[in-house]
């Protein structure tokens, strides 16, 4: 028998001395140890007060990653699957941590076998130093199985192992398939307003009596579910034998009914030789309601079963979420389009994204699906280079290696600012093997970037259309690591992403009238003498365009009006800008600030806004003139409050316009000097503000 698959997750752990362990064939020694909880399992557990019934002894700890991933396999494959009659499955803590963070932690994964504390000292007598570590004793008391590390292929064989031991003096029934039909939508799921048949297939284990006969009962105590049909009976079922029931069941599906699991019971009563008293059983199964908002899609789930990790995550914020792993194939277009966001974990498979799946992710980014990708090695192959450059705009820069584990929010007020990601250790998958350095492709952004290594980008986001982000690292490895106390948890990542994912600037819920006021009394008049206008973003303020909005002057001259009604659905966060023209054909806009920020506000129906000074062209200051000798004339003006430079002009003619083409100089001083000439008999000096 193999000791430990190749593809077998493990942890190793220090235990200080030599190891011992008991091989198959040999008897381990009596032991007690304390459960945690006295409630459901009494105060202590006894090894040889289990004689007579197959026992699984399960090592590990909390802080083990391939132990996490074990776990929900341990209830659905071991303790949900054999008849307790003759089984008994206990995990051993090898921390001696308490019971109420062993009950804390491993209730996440909805275990009811007890686990036992206060006993690590065990693990030196029947370990070998590596977690998780599994024995199955049989009913004598022999090991008959000594199992190191975790893998889903090893599944198969130790229940095969675990059923050769099994003596079970009745019936031994289970479900062994379910068959849904009747769906209006044809999804294969019960949804609200539906009435579903469902078809329960039964297998009697290969030890256990034959079930001479069966009748069915189902219940569902879901406010959401009404039964339907609830009976049906089932012919004999020999051992190892399966069959269906002569009616299918029946259920109907409120349409208010929240996406949730029902757990129905089938309540089982078997006739069988050598008791005249039937064997009863009742069997409990969920069954998903409605269709959550999430799918996590976890591409090489036999190999890691990293989908543990985000599973628990959104358990922790309460959320549904909807799983597909490697096992089903590939998935396709169709299944994605029916999820609002998708979370694709890579993990350690260098294929994780197919060409056609690649294909499927375009298309349902493309239909406005959020997508958050996370891979360490889809980037290395090149058959989907154009897929990741123009579904995230990223590209492969470098591959790291596993020493690379802590990034940092890319920006401040990006996604991930003023946080840390540790991707290392315990508290995570533990499957950090080769993560990415990536180049940011035009219409991409860093959103978080490695702090050692030489730096770098270690994920992207883009915005054009839809939203994506890819991670070019394994984010189920990811954990709160003290030594960075702004480092994030997974739950608190997937937060984190998903306020990104929802974020919206908030829009107008009724309309809004806006008046803007316009104090153009410095300027001369010809400068405005073309028109007024106001513009600025979005189409109600023209796109931006110089001239969309014309303002008219009020009964006092320079003060300029308008109105806008901004409707419904209207961004609330708006700029706006205005502009003058001397001919009505060429608009000068003000040139600081470049957009005036304007924030609607919808519980306010009519918004003024303060008078506001012209940015471009300042109040004229007023000029003083002297000369000298008759020959030199020095000009000289008092400081305007916001400008940073005066723009001197001068001609022979006492009404001339300023133009460039007498302009004598432009300067941030307060005088000027020069020689006087026929042509220069008049001055004036505008004054302006201008960006740095």
């Amino acid at each position: 028998m193999s000791r430990l698959s190749l593809s077998a997750l493990l942890c190793v752990l220090s235990i200080g001395s030599a190891v011992a362990e008991y091989s198959v064939g040999s008897v381990p020694p009596d032991f007690t140890c304390a459960t945690t909880r006295p409630d459901l399992h009494g105060s202590s557990w006894n090894l040889y007060s289990q004689r007579g019934k197959v026992v699984m002894i399960n090592f590990g700890a909390t802080w083990c990653g391939p132990c996490n991933s074990e776990f929900p396999y341990l209830e659905s494959h071991y303790e949900q699957h054999f008849d307790p009659e003759g089984f008994e499955l206990v995990h051993v803590d090898v921390d001696n941590a308490s019971a109420t963070t062993l009950n804390n932690w491993w209730q996440q994964y909805g275990i009811t076998f007890p686990l036992l504390m206060g006993c690590a000292s065990l693990f030196g007598s029947y370990g070998t130093g590596y977690i998780p570590h599994t024995l199955i004793i049989d009913p004598q008391g022999i090991v008959r199985g000594n199992w190191v590390g975790f893998s889903t292929g090893d599944i198969p064989v130790l229940q095969s192992i675990i059923e050769t031991y099994l003596v079970i003096p009745h019936p031994v029934l289970n479900i062994s398939q379910q068959v849904f039909s009747g769906d209006a939508n044809g999804d294969g799921r019960a949804d609200p307003s539906e009435t579903i048949n469902l078809a329960l297939q039964l297998h009697n284990s290969g030890n256990a009596l034959e079930a001479l006969g069966t009748t069915a009962s189902l219940s569902c105590l879901h406010p959401g579910i009404t039964m339907v049909s609830n009976s049906s009976t089932y012919p004999a079922l020999p051992a190892g034998q399966s069959g269906y029931g002569d009616l299918e069941f029946s259920f109907s599906v409120a349409p208010d009914a929240p996406v949730s699991w029902a757990d129905f019971t089938l309540t089982l009563s078997s006739s069988h030789s050598g008791s005249g008293t039937p064997w009863i059983t009742e069997l409990t199964f969920p069954v998903r309601i409605g269709r959550p908002e999430r799918l996590i899609v976890d591409s090489d789930g036999a190999q890691d079963d990293n989908e543990n990790w985000a599973l628990a995550a959104y358990s922790q914020r309460g959320l549904e979420v909807d799983l597909w792993v490697a096992g089903q194939g590939e998935i396709g277009a169709t299944e994605l389009a029916r999820y609002p966001r998708v979370l694709w974990l890579g993990g350690v498979d260098q294929a994780d994204v197919s060409i056609t799946e690649a294909a499927a992710l375009a298309s349902y980014v493309e239909g406005g699906g959020k997508l958050l990708l996370s891979s360490q090695y889809a980037l290395d192959n090149p058959q989907n280079a154009q897929f990741f450059a123009e579904t995230f705009r990223v590209a492969l820069n470098q591959n790291l290696t596993s020493s690379s584990i802590i990034l940092a929010g890319a920006t401040p007020d990006g996604p991930f600012g003023g946080t840390n990601l540790v991707i290392t250790g315990s508290g995570g998958a533990a499957n950090n093997q080769a993560p990415d350095r990536l180049t940011v492709l035009p219409g991409g952004t860093a959103c978080l970037n490695w702090t050692q290594s030489g730096g770098g980008t270690g994920g992207v986001y883009t915005e054009e259309g839809s939203r994506a982000m890819f991670l070019g690292f394994p984010l189920e490895a990811s954990r709160y690591y003290a030594s960075y106390p702004a480092s994030l948890t997974m739950a608190q990542f997937l937060e984190q992403a998903d306020a990104w994912f929802d974020y919206t600037d908030p829009v107008s819920t009724a309309p809004i009238e806006v008046h803007f006021s316009l104090d153009l009394g410095c300027l001369d008049d010809w400068t405005y003498a073309g028109g007024v206008s106001l513009s600025g973003t979005g189409p109600t303020l023209g796109e931006g365009q110089p001239g969309s909005i014309s303002m008219t002057e009020s009964q006092e001259p320079g003060q300029f009006e308008a109105s806008v009604v901004f409707p419904v659905g209207v961004t609330l966060a708006q700029e706006y800008r205005f502009a003058i023209s001397a001919d009505g054909l060429v608009w000068n806009e003000e040139s600081l600030p470049q957009a005036r920020p304007l924030t609607l506000m919808n519980d306010v129906p009519v918004l003024p806004l303060p008078i506001a000074n012209w940015n471009d062209q300042l109040c004229r200051p007023e000029v003083r003139i002297q000369l000298f000798g008759g020959a030199v004339v020095f000009l000289e003006w008092d400081a305007v409050p916001g400008a940073t430079l005066y723009r001197v002009h001068g001609a022979a003619d006492p009404w001339f316009t300023p133009s460039p083409s007498n302009l004598l100089s432009q300067q941030p001083a307060l005088s000027l000097g020069m020689l006087l000439s026929p042509e220069l008999r008049f001055f004036t000096v505008i004054a302006v503000r201008q960006e740095e």
